[in-house]
């Protein structure tokens, strides 16, 4: 007889210990430090960093090819890279060039062109980003980032004097490399020094810095990082973008080590300003007549749309015309403001001239056109007491300030080697004759709403672009370079002439707004970008507006046509280093170059 036999319960137990064992023994042999898994993922990121670092030497060595040894930028490595189908960008920082490759590994490049991998994807750090929202004069608002957690002014009124003090001297201590003590500040200054004292005494407005709490939003939390937000790529220790439409925007930062950051920010301030539709009829050769919700007529040169909202719809206050439009009505083009005077040549509402026949040397006609001359003012007073006057020495029969004119010193005169557009008196004259007949026929000019600037090597009047400067031993942006620049600007519609602003039409449209609501900025001093570095158009962050025309005070000075002397052309309003009022006038030779000296296009009607 057979009998059944089972498993003992001591044999079922041996059974489930042994097959835990090869279970636990295949799980780490997967996913072990040294598992097939990890080996797998690690030959994966060893062969993708080994791709990735021989692009790079592949786009270096290029490069240099190209420039003959001449040396590498972030710019030209980049657009190697992506020209050999790289999904990669390239950004210098300081001697260094930082890779980053849409796998997310970061690499630094140098000088040598030493590759090294600073971070790859699995970057545990996060970077903590300060965003503020500020609001400007433009239709525009800032974002400020900032790395890491920094103040507010309100924090700041809450601290210690001597926490303030610590945090000042930290600050100080980061920017300049010097390590110092409040206790080495008493010293200096005496024991009664206050914060107050070390930034005055200190010169940190040489540093750009405008008071204690911008200084400490600057440099207390230091990082040299790479920000990123509506297209744009700022690298620095903080920057600033300009938004011009509300909504929700992201920003981003990184740095060398790989190490990331992102903070996204309802914008709500911007001013809405709205235009109509491209204007494109037949109703006259070159423009259309519109009229503006204040009631008054202006030729709207073909190509361009022109302000439908109050803000920028009415002649009084600056009546705004652009050259690009979007589906909803904004401008996201060029754009100039309109500055009426009368067929006598008297700015409207006044009995200012802006111009009258010419009584010196060039009387008479060229190309069969009269010949004129600007009629020049000097402005005083402030508030609602400004005022102007024609000046009581001025024109073609003195030596004094005057135009068109023609310098012929012998030092600086325009027939010397860096006059490299050729400029002659009569080419002048010509020039200065047509646009006061475009303004007799027509009614008045426009006037760049921003101060000039240059893309793809085309003068610009854009809200949030950087103003160009005379750059130090630059031919082609000193005098000469800007004025022939100021020319290139034309519409789709080749229907206006441009061209850097003359003296009289800067006077006039001076002399419009001394009717205006904006009266008291014509001579104020207090107003615009004074922070000792260059800001984007229309971004100043105190009253820089004068019927819609910005950074009249601030930022740049303005080159003009406007003569004085033999020897010296005249530039007009104020600069990010000094604060003097738009109305004020000053003089360099032609052939100086300054970063703080730029220009204004004007045009007018063909």
């Amino acid at each position: 007889m057979k009998k059944n036999q089972g498993i003992t319960l001591i044999a079922l137990v041996i059974t489930i210990i042994v097959l835990l064992i090869l279970a636990g023994i295949s799980i780490m042999m997967l996913t072990g430090n040294n598992s097939i898994l990890n080996q797998a993922t690690n030959a994966r990121k060893n062969t993708i960093e080994g791709q990735e670092k021989e692009a790079i030497t592949l786009a270096y060595n290029g490069v240099l090819a190209n420039t003959q040894g001449a040396g590498v930028t972030a710019e030209d490595l980049q657009r190697e890279l992506q020209a050999n189908g790289n999904d990669a960008t390239a950004v210098q920082q300081g001697n260094k060039i930082v890779v980053t490759f849409a796998s997310g590994n970061v690499y630094t490049v140098d000088s040598n062109g030493n590759i090294q991998l600073k971070n790859g994807n699995n970057s545990e750090k996060e970077l903590k980003l300060s965003v503020r929202e500020i609001e400007t004069e433009s239709r525009a608002v800032v974002l400020e980032a900032t790395v890491g957690e920094l103040p507010t002014e309100d924090d700041l009124k809450e601290l210690s004097p001597e926490e303030l003090q610590e945090m000042f001297v930290a600050g100080y201590s980061n920017l300049t490399g010097e390590s110092i003590t409040w206790d080495m500040v008493k010293e200096e200054l005496g024991e009664d020094a206050t914060v107050n004292s070390v930034f005055i005494s200190s010169g940190l407005s040489s540093f750009g810095y405008s008071n204690e709490y911008d200084f400490i939003i600057k440099t207390w939390a230091l990082e040299n990082a790479i920000f990123t937000c509506n297209g744009e790529t700022i690298t620095g220790t903080k920057a600033e973008f300009g938004i011009t439409k509300n909504g929700e925007y992201t920003v981003t930062v990184s740095n060398e080590n790989g190490e990331k950051g992102s903070k996204t920010v309802n914008v709500t301030k911007c001013k809405i300003e709205t235009y109509s539709e491209i204007q494109d009829d037949n109703t006259h050769n070159n423009y259309v007549m519109v009229t503006s919700k204040d009631n008054k007529q202006v030729p709207v040169p073909k190509g361009f749309a022109y302000g439908t909202s109050n803000n920028v719809g009415t002649v009084s206050s600056g009546f705004v015309i652009t050259d690009s439009v979007d589906s909803d009505g904004y401008s996201t083009g060029n754009e100039f403001v309109w500055i009426p005077v009368n067929s006598d040549l008297t700015v409207s509402g006044t009995t200012k001239k802006m111009a009258k026949e010419s009584t010196g040397d060039y009387e008479g006609t060229t190309g069969g056109l009269t010949n004129y001359e600007g009629v020049l003012y000097d402005f005083s007073g402030t508030g609602e007491n400004s005022k102007s006057e024609e000046m009581s020495s001025y024109g073609q029969s003195t030596a004094s300030f005057r135009e068109p004119a023609y310098l012929t010193d012998y030092r600086n005169g325009d027939g010397l080697s860096y006059n490299t557009v050729g400029i002659a008196q009569d080419r002048l004259q010509t020039e200065y004759n047509a646009m006061i007949e475009s303004v007799k026929v027509n009614g008045g000019f426009y006037v760049a709403r921003y101060e000039m600037g240059i893309e793809n090597g085309k003068a610009i009047s854009k809200l949030n672009v950087n103003p160009v400067p005379s750059y130090d031993e630059k031919t082609d942006m000193m005098w000469y370079g800007l004025y022939s620049k100021a020319k290139t600007y034309a519409n789709s519609k080749n229907s206006v002439t441009s061209s850097m602003i003359w003296g009289s039409q800067y006077d006039a449209m001076l002399n419009f707004a001394l009717n205006g609501t904006d009266k008291e900025k014509v001579t104020a001093t207090g107003n615009g970008n004074h922070s000792y570095s260059i800001v984007k158009t229309g971004l100043t962050k105190t009253s820089d507006s004068i019927n819609n025309i910005y950074d009249l005070e601030g930022n740049l000075n303005e080159w003009s046509f406007e003569a004085y002397g033999t020897d010296s052309r005249i530039y007009r309003g104020g600069n990010y280093l000094y604060s003097y009022s738009p109305s004020d006038r000053d003089c360099y030779y032609p052939n100086d170059s300054f970063n703080f000296l730029g220009s204004r296009i004007s045009l007018y009607v063909k």
